[in-house]
């Protein structure tokens, strides 16, 4: 929004300092001068899998206790400052809407555009990754600029409440995936699925799933603003199926002999450090006598990927004076500039469906399988998913390691250990993570011991420092819908009341 206001005022200056006709002088020859939906759609997809920093990538990991931090550790101690969201809506949910303005307009749809894969299907695939984009940005702020932040000729966006948002969301992502059409060619410029449409179709519905799960605090009942509809959507096979098998699964895949890189190979490796609090979860300490915040007891083979070195310890989180001597880091396998990030795996989509179980919402008759081989299933899963991924075989590994979580669910209950394997299979996506652990409470997180804040972990990110200035009315309703109703980290979203 900030440099749509930019644009509007140096608009309003050119109009008024001058009247001379400088014919195509501002014309750029090398410019595109026509709309290139193929572009479009990889630039906004590259882009959201690209984007970097503290407000794009560390800040999430932190607060949801993945790593810390020994340098900088302002963002561990959960300071205050205001988060960018600009990356977000700048040639990456702009792109989309250009493609979904041009293609819902049926009658002028240019016929050249039929070679960068059938309209409907570069229609549907930017719809649903739209509503990808925006789950994460309302899941981080809470009400947002939304049904006016993409359009051009609107300087001050209103905010959404985040209650319509996602309704919207849900609707937009199940119309999208009932008009995809596997009969018709796929959009080309698809860098998840290279323009297969049935596998979209597969996303959509593990997608639905997951926004659908996301508003158990406010929609607890099976029945409540129909949740059984999409979750049995997204378990029903013969309904377009979701993705329940690796082959099937999203992923971001790196380029950099194209400048296309992990975003985290560019945050600095000795800033950051895994927590002890994670270390000892995979090691399976226990939460006795160590700071392992969940209830596993058995090692966890997921430490031969996520650490580059198994054998140490990461550094204990929430300190202002830690120290990484010695501590463990994320694993070179993750860290490099070409290693991919999921964007969507089986395994948690089938975790998905264990709380969906758990919650009453799913019953054995609609996946075949009782909640604790639903549960073996998705850890099995991402053993697989990652020993493929990341080039290191741990599969021999999960058979002992899930039996044991299914022993774990016995005593601790089903819902903790779902969650609490939510937040090991996640890792790194810190956003997911950070929205499970709020809504959940798994696994058990403590605030940190230096805290900046009123010492509360974060509940959400502070809106943009310009907002306030340039968008009073918009920010100003945008805090009304938190709780308690201020602009600070600590207030919760709504689903998260």
């Amino acid at each position: 929004m900030k440099k749509i206001v930019l644009i509007l005022i140096s608009s309003l200056f050119i109009i008024t300092a001058c009247d001379e006709d400088f014919g195509d002088k501002n014309v750029n020859p090398n410019g595109a001068s026509e709309m290139n939906p193929a572009s479009m759609l990889s630039g906004a997809v590259m882009r959201f899998g690209t984007l970097t920093g503290r407000d794009y990538l560390a800040k999430p990991v932190l607060y949801v206790q993945y790593m810390s931090q020994v340098t900088y550790t302002d963002e561990m101690l959960y300071n205050e400052a205001p988060s960018s969201w600009y990356g977000y809506y700048v040639q990456t949910l702009s792109n989309l809407q250009t493609i979904i303005n041009a293609a819902e307009n049926v009658d002028n749809w240019p016929e050249e555009y039929t070679a960068y894969g059938a309209r409907e299907n570069q229609l549907g695939v930017a719809k649903i990754m739209k509503a990808v984009i925006f789950k994460q940005v309302t899941d981080a702020y809470g009400n947002i600029p939304f049904t006016e932040a993409l359009n051009e000729n609107i300087s001050t966006p209103k905010y959404d409440s985040q209650e319509e948002i996602y309704k919207y969301l849900i609707e937009c992502v199940k119309e999208s995936r009932d008009m995809l059409d596997a009969s018709k060619p796929g959009p080309t410029g698809d860098p998840i699925y290279l323009g297969d449409v049935t596998k979209w179709k597969k996303f959509a519905n593990s997608f639905l799933l997951s926004l659908t799960l996301q508003l158990s605090k406010q929609y607890p009942g099976a029945s409540d603003y129909a949740a059984q509809e999409y979750v049995k959507a997204a378990v029903n096979i013969g309904q377009n199926g979701a993705v329940l098998e690796v082959e099937d699964e999203a992923w971001f895949t790196y380029d950099p002999a194209h400048f296309y890189n992990n975003p985290w190979n560019a945050m600095r490796p000795t800033d950051y450090f895994l927590s002890k609090e994670f270390t000892d979860a995979l090691h399976g300490y226990g939460a006795d006598t160590t700071l392992n915040p969940t209830s596993n007891t058995t090692p966890d083979a997921r430490m031969y990927i996520y650490m580059d070195d198994p054998a140490a310890d990461g550094v204990p989180y929430g300190y202002e004076n830690g120290s990484g001597a010695g501590a463990a880091s994320m694993s070179s396998l993750i860290w490099g500039t070409d290693p991919p990030l999921p964007l969507m795996t089986s395994a948690y989509t089938l975790l998905n469906i264990a709380e969906g179980m758990a919650l009453g919402w799913i019953d054995e008759t609609m996946t075949g399988y009782p909640i604790e081989d639903v549960l073996y299933g998705a850890i099995a899963k991402s053993y697989a998913s990652l020993s493929i991924h990341y080039g290191y075989d741990i599969n021999a590994s999960a058979p002992a390691y899930a039996l044991a979580r299914q022993n774990d669910m016995t005593t601790y209950g089903a819902e903790q250990v779902i969650a609490e394997e939510k937040w090991l299979a996640l890792f790194p996506k810190g956003f997911e993570a950070w929205s499970e652990w709020r809504r959940s409470g798994y696994p058990d997180l403590k605030p940190a011991t230096d805290y900046q804040n009123n010492g509360q972990i974060p509940r959400r990110l502070v809106y943009p420092s310009e907002e306030a200035g340039l968008n009073p009315e918009g920010y100003a309703s945008g805090i009304q819908g938190l709780s308690p109703q201020s602009d600070n980290n600590t207030s919760k979203v709504w689903w998260d009341q």
